[in-house]
């Protein structure tokens, strides 16, 4: 992987808590290469005076139980750090995840008796300038989203593609199976 932007290679961002082999996608056109988001699976996040208090952490695969059939409801919750350089304070932030199978195709789930649309899941932010601040100095957000019962239509691997202001910065995937 070649630096972009001053950042070495082992350091960059788009590398942190990566869960795929496959960097997240970028459009070249970026002004977010120094805004870091970092994202993990887990039971249960809640943020407290902006920190992440995190019960399960670290899932990578989802057993459902045998028999049952399709879909599946499954209780999962994402835990997103983002790290917001000094120069994109004080300014509004989109972001979005997005619940797609491995090839990056949006999942439909059921929204109603008979009807499918994709998950979605936004939150605007703005992270001001604190005083005392000092020029180049990074600010923090933790954010958390639980999703119980999320119903799961298909055995396999999926991902959550986390992304801010149209780039994606991250992504955290797991495998659905089910019991034998």
């Amino acid at each position: 992987m070649e630096p972009r932007a001053g950042i070495e290679p082992a350091t960059c961002p788009l590398r942190v808590g990566c869960s795929t082999t496959e960097p997240p996608r970028r459009s070249g056109k970026s002004t977010l290469w120094f805004m870091e988001l970092s994202a993990i699976l887990c039971n249960h996040v809640e943020t407290p005076n902006g920190l992440l208090y995190i019960s399960g952490g670290g899932i990578d695969r989802v057993t459902v139980p045998a028999g049952a059939l399709a879909p599946w409801p499954i209780n999962v919750a994402i835990a997103v750090q983002v790290k917001v350089p000094w120069d994109l304070t004080n300014r509004d932030h989109l972001l979005i995840i997005r619940l797609q199978d491995i090839d990056g195709q949006d999942v439909l789930l059921p929204t109603g008796p008979d009807t499918f649309g994709p998950f979605r899941a936004e939150m605007s932010f703005q992270v001001g300038r604190p005083e005392g601040l000092v020029p180049g100095e990074w600010q923090v957000i933790n954010l958390g989203f639980n999703m119980p019962m999320l119903p799961i239509p298909r055995l396999g691997s999926y991902l959550f593609s986390c992304e801010i202001d149209g780039e994606e910065l991250e992504r955290a995937r797991f495998k659905v199976n089910q019991a034998s």
